[in-house]
């Protein structure tokens, strides 16, 4: 290499999970990020440009004995024999606090005889207690080119990186004999022959450097100790979650009342003065198709808002990491292996990404298990219908109707853990083997107001978007349903008075008889099921639309009364647990049409149709189950 810098020199960020190494991305290269496969996979990795430099975030790694498909192409890209793939320059990310966790991988690291640079993230907390790092100290001990202090979240200390960066890629470096160094060996069984030898290095570092002090010295060590603990950390965690469903609940309910109620009101009228000289079809769509699909999603915004907020405050704090922990030993009643959990813990924002995060666990035994559980889990489409419609039956207890159902999605990932390992096992099939889980805590934080803002806004943004667009979707078609009278009862397009001489009404009514064990066999509900199927977004908008159409005499009618009416005509007056079958039934069966054309393209059409059969008889055997042994008790 020469000795000035190249027009686009390549810079692989490595480090351990949950470093920093991301947070330092996203600030050296702002919004100019793009997502790609890494050659020859189909594992996503993130790139950008900083400056004239391009920037590539491998994914996290604990040591170069790869075990899932990610951290295999971290570690082949720094051992790469294509030229075209190999980085000029390694970024090593380390968090201050644990910086001794980070030494074991740089050991192995050094030997790809590519200059590095160590980059300190999180320093800022180890100033605040008084402590401190020689960094020249650190680069004599560890042999990097240069090690760099950062707070990247407030980006402190970019411009000396920068600096460094550029001083570093002006010298010459042999970066062509990684390869020599472990000459006919994989990767994966060269760091496991040389384990030993990392071990002693990374141990000799540590104490030369004195690292083993700095965590006795810190609040969070003894933090940990009570929430890694397998009774106290589960108690902590379940307490943490039932606040943040009862706060969404409580801050929530009053912006969607005000939708739901005032402002459905006042645009509805106001539409329907201004459109009164119009063409029926046309002020019909606009009423019943786009307004409506505007303040269905208007309804989820709030919901989304505050859950997402408190859920960014705990990834930001470090908890999230710590909880994972915790859950992992749960799910290990259910024969999960630990890295499964990461895609489950997806499924609770979205199961579609859930159902793709499973290409990263280690065989294809580990995808397809998790691929059955991942519907089960409680995505953030279905909170925000639960949010509402738990407002609408039980607003003296929606929080915790919530919290419930976020448990029973825990319940229910477990249940059909096991149930699925029996069923295997009576079959004869092997046990998958159980890994251990393995994953860097990371340091505890004080989340920033802006980043979390900004993170809330990009997921707001992404759902509304997404969601928007399908709930107008299925809107618009059953706006086309209800409005096509059936043949013989002398209406016209757009002119149907009663929901039985509409398409629409006579599929939902004949369909609705088979929930009616279940307490909630009425046209409007069973209309909601079949939409849930293509979105669970499109719940509410169902919901709505239908009550639009069926209540023309009495448009003032809330939205949660006529819902409370409904089950409490279709459950002979046991309005609470038909609502509660429901609410458990929504849980549990099939998640949308886009998880399923997921689970389709990653685990194949076959795959998919045994996973809306179990979705559906699980969610159909407990709604029943529900409304007929409650009703024995009630």
């Amino acid at each position: 290499m020469s000795d000035t810098i190249l027009k686009n020199p390549k810079i692989a960020l490595v480090g351990n999970s949950n470093a920093g190494k991301t947070t330092l991305f996203n600030a050296l290269t702002g919004h100019r990020q793009k997502t790609i496969n890494a050659p020859g996979t189909t594992v996503s990795v993130e790139t950008g440009m900083w400056k004239n430099k391009e920037l590539i975030d491998l994914p996290g790694l604990v040591s170069l004995y790869h075990i899932s498909p990610d951290e295999e192409i971290a570690a082949n890209a720094l051992w790469s024999d294509n030229s075209r793939h190999r980085p000029d320059l390694i970024l090593f990310v380390a968090d201050a606090p644990h910086l001794s966790r980070s030494l074991y991988l740089l050991a192995q690291i050094k030997h790809s005889k590519i200059p590095i640079i160590l980059a300190i993230s999180m320093a800022d907390l180890l100033d605040k207690k008084g402590l401190e790092l020689d960094t020249e100290l650190i680069r004599e001990v560890t042999g990097v080119d240069e090690v760099v202090l950062l707070d990247a979240r407030r980006k402190v200390g970019v411009d000396e990186l920068e600096s460094k960066v550029n001083l570093t890629l002006q010298k010459s470096h042999d970066v062509n004999s990684a390869t020599q160094v472990i000459s006919g060996e994989d990767v994966r069984d060269w760091a496991k022959k040389h384990s030993d030898e990392h071990f002693k290095w990374a141990s000799d570092v540590q104490n030369t450097l004195g690292l083993h002090k700095l965590d006795g010295k810190l609040f969070t060590y003894w933090l940990d100790k009570i929430l890694l603990n397998k009774f106290f950390g589960i108690i902590v965690f379940l307490l943490i979650m039932f606040l943040i469903f009862s706060a969404t609940t409580v801050f929530s309910s009053p912006f969607v009342n005000l939708i739901d109620g005032n402002l459905r009101d006042v645009l509805t009228s106001g539409l329907e003065s201004l459109l009164q000289n119009t063409p029926v079809v046309l002020s019909s769509f606009i009423i019943n198709v786009l307004l409506e699909s505007l303040l269905t999603v208007s309804q989820l915004i709030p919901p989304l808002f505050f859950m997402f907020i408190l859920l960014a405050i705990l990834e930001e704090s470090g908890c999230l990491t710590r909880f994972a922990i915790v859950a992992d030993r749960a799910m290990r009643f259910a024969g999960l292996d630990g890295r499964a959990l990461l895609p489950l813990v997806l499924g609770f924002g979205c199961n579609l990404p859930a159902i793709s995060a499973t290409k990263a666990l280690q065989d294809s035994k580990s995808r397809t298990f998790c691929g059955y559980l991942i519907p089960f889990t409680l995505c953030s489409a279905r909170l925000a219908v639960f949010v509402v419609v738990a407002n609408a039956l039980f607003p003296n207890y929606a929080g915790l109707v919530v919290f419930l159902l976020y448990i029973t999605s825990i319940l229910l990932v477990i249940f059909v853990g096991i149930l699925l390992n029996l069923f295997n096992k009576l079959k004869g099939k092997e046990q998958q083997e159980k890994m251990p889980f393995i994953i860097p805590l990371g340091t505890y934080q004080k989340p920033l107001l802006k980043s979390t803002l900004h993170l809330c806004a990009i997921k707001i943004q992404q759902f509304v978007l997404n969601a928007g667009k399908m709930i107008t979707i299925v809107i618009a078609v059953m706006w086309v349903l209800q409005s096509t009278p059936i043949p013989g009862s002398g209406k016209s397009f757009a002119e149907v008075d009663k929901v039985e001489d509409s398409v629409y009404g006579v599929v939902a009514e004949n369909i609705s008889p088979i929930f009616k064990p279940a307490g909630f066999g009425d046209w409007h509900i069973s209309s909601a099921v079949i939409t849930g199927f293509l979105a669970k977004e499109a719940v509410l908008g169902s919901l709505a639309n239908s009550y639009a159409i069926d209540d023309v005499e009495d448009e003032t009618e809330g939205f949660a009364q006529n819902l409370r009416q409904t089950f409490s005509s279709s459950s002979e007056g046991e309005q609470g647990l038909a609502g509660a079958a429901f609410l458990f039934f929504m849980l549990a069966y099939t998640p949308c049409l886009a998880t399923v054309a997921g689970i389709k393209r990653e685990l194949g059409g076959k795959f998919a149709l045994k996973s809306i059969t179990l979705s559906l008889g699980v969610a159909y055997i407990i709604s029943v189950l529900i409304f007929q042994v409650g009703g024995i008790f009630v």
